[in-house]
């Protein structure tokens, strides 16, 4: 166990991830539950090494098989006062949707609380698609809390929970892969532990469950919707408040100033930092907004008596600018101006796409100094000789291009080898054969980076998590080829196996090679349904890949084989004769992670030396 995870009292450092955790342990948390995925992968990670800390004290931390059913765990726990939180990245927000509607509306429980906690990719480093979780918890009708600081990253869990409880709404807790990979210094407080755990259970009395609240159907939707937007919002609000949440820093002590920003989480950050660095810090009053959906237009008011001019520094989209705008609409008095991803003259302002840092915000900045009509307190001078600091510079040096990979001694390269040359053999085939072309349905995990050399002929196209085989149920109509998925073991559980089975049932001809290495790998290596410990290195039942194919296919010619692709000239073998049959065909390839597989090989050599 990390001694840092039971500090009471002091400074300790942490990095996003890990703050997470230790905001959850000082909150009470009854639940952690989600689906690893990067930025905030490591969160599970720092569950396992403290998992003596979690099981002493009953908390319950689960991976599940996916987002979906994490957010349905999120809305079981809410049937009692259980504190819950739900870790996803963005793309995992998307599949926990419509669990997450439906808990939010009928509400968190007056003595628990939900918090989402989810990892937006703002620079696209490690997400296959732009990733702005704010629009979809605004369509889910679930409100955004953005903390900015590392301390606030720990205590808002804290907050967040309550803001939750007393409001009866969900809460999508938003940090970006900055955040969840830097780290800082915080002050921490001791833990508190929640009294209903897994080893204090009680016995639901279901006479007093009232079905009406917690099943919503027509005609109960209408009537949530009117009690979220008229009466949890405002008490959200009025909540936000009285904890602080939204702030308006530097207030003008004798009349409006000219200028003021708002701004939110690491965007607020950053304006801070690019102000210090032109010697602004202060100048400008700044409304730092905790709770960035739905934005409170007491707090719009307020701001509009210390600026003239409004304008909104944030990442991605314009998302708090839309809502400050339609306020201002409505509260014509205000009159105040408002600025942010285009400023006055019709110039660019701040960009609506991937992320900021303060380098960015500085030169976004100068724009907006010149464009305003306004007497600024800027230091043009200063100004200048840091723009030209930022100014790029002309360099002969190249740098070789490096694409990802897989690691060393991954079994993935075993398959991915045979299948390039399988691939190759059938599309120029000896005189006297028709050549065969296969299409290559692509999927998401370690193998995605097939894209890249020397296997980018072994993905032709992608469509998410498990939907390899969906993909290729939109082609094999019309089509005569022979097509193939790679599909981790992960994802098998994830989704794949629902994917199986509509391949079965469509009879598609296609070729499944499950890629079973024993582990998440790509996030980490968490455990699998196919392993027999859980994440807190409690024993579980391990699920068999094999018979559950087996099961899904049941009386149908379904072809199934399980081997070690290490095995090189049995495996090609194997696939070449596979890929040739007609219909739905699955390929185990059975062989551990070569991570997974060297650091049990060292453990065991320190035991025995």
């Amino acid at each position: 166990m990390d001694p840092r995870f039971s500090l009471e009292q002091g400074t300790g450092i942490y990095t996003g991830n890990e703050l997470i955790v230790k905001g959850a342990l000082e909150s009470q948390v009854g639940v952690i539950t989600g689906y690893p995925g990067s930025p905030l992968a490591e969160l599970f990670e720092t569950l396992e090494n403290n998992k003596d800390l979690f099981n002493e004290h009953g908390i319950v931390a689960q991976i599940a098989n996916n987002e979906a059913l994490a957010a349905a765990r999120l809305n079981g726990s809410q049937m009692e006062g259980i504190r819950a939180l739900g870790v996803m990245k963005s793309v995992g927000l998307h599949v926990a949707a419509d669990g997450l509607a439906l808990g939010n509306m009928v509400g968190a429980s007056p003595s628990g609380g939900v918090l989402i906690a989810v990892g937006d990719d703002t620079w696209s480093e490690g997400t296959q698609v732009p990733a702005d979780s704010r629009f979809l918890s605004q369509h889910l009708y679930i409100p955004v809390l953005e903390p900015a600081t590392f301390q606030e990253i720990k205590d808002w869990i804290g907050h967040g929970f309550e803001l939750s409880r007393r409001s009866g709404l969900y809460l999508t807790y938003l940090v970006t892969s900055n955040q969840a990979d830097g780290g800082g210094s915080v002050t921490v407080y001791p833990n508190r532990f929640a009294a209903l755990n897994r080893k204090q259970r009680i016995a639901l009395d279901t006479s007093t469950i009232c079905s009406d609240d917690r099943v919503i159907i027509p005609p109960a939707t209408a009537h949530k919707e009117r009690e979220v937007v008229h009466q949890r919002y405002p008490r959200l609000w009025q909540l936000a408040r009285e904890a602080g949440i939204n702030q308006i820093l530097y207030p003008p002590s004798n009349g409006p100033k000219p200028l003021g920003f708002i701004t939110s989480g690491l965007a607020y950050s950053y304006l801070e930092h690019a102000l210090h660095i032109l010697g602004l810090t202060g100048h400008f009053p700044i409304l730092k907004l905790g709770i960035t959906y739905p934005v409170d237009p007491h707090m719009i008011a307020r701001f509009a008596d210390c600026v003239q001019t409004f304008c909104v520094v944030e990442e991605k989209r314009a998302f708090i600018e839309p809502q400050i705008a339609a306020e201002l609409a409505r509260q014509k008095e205000l009159g105040s101006a408002l600025w942010g991803k285009r400023f006055p003259g019709n110039t660019p302002g701040f960009p609506d796409i991937q992320g900021l840092h303060p380098s960015l915000i500085v030169q976004t900045l100068a724009r907006l100094f010149v464009a305003l009509d306004a007497e600024l307190p800027i230091d043009r001078e200063k100004l200048q000789a840091e723009l030209n600091s930022l100014a790029p510079v002309n360099s002969t040096a190249t740098v070789p291009p490096r694409a990802p990979s897989f690691c060393p001694g991954c079994p993935h390269r075993d398959s991915a080898s045979v299948l390039k040359k399988a691939a190759a053999d059938l599309a120029a085939p000896p005189d006297g054969q028709a050549p065969i072309d296969l299409v290559f349905h692509g999927d998401i995990g370690c193998y995605s980076m097939l894209k890249y050399a020397p296997f980018s002929e072994l993905m032709h196209n992608l469509s998410g998590m498990g939907l390899g085989g969906g993909t290729g149920a939109g082609i094999d109509p019309f089509i005569d080829n022979k097509q193939l998925v790679f599909m981790g073991d992960s994802t098998f559980f994830h989704t794949g196996m629902i994917a199986i089975s509509d391949s079965i049932k469509n009879g598609q001809d296609i070729t499944y090679i499950i890629l079973d290495n024993k582990t998440t790998a790509m996030t980490g290596h968490q455990p699998t349904p196919g392993v027999d410990v859980d994440v807190l290195g409690k024993p579980t039942f391990a699920q068999d890949i094999e018979k559950a194919v087996a099961g899904l296919a049941g009386d149908s010619p379904t072809f199934i084989a399980r081997m070690d692709p290490s095995q090189r000239q049995n495996y090609d073998a194997l696939v070449r004769k596979t890929l040739l049959r007609d219909g739905v065909k699955i390929i185990i390839a059975d062989k551990e992670c070569g991570i997974t597989y060297h650091r049990r090989e060292r453990a065991s050599q320190s035991a025995n030396a």
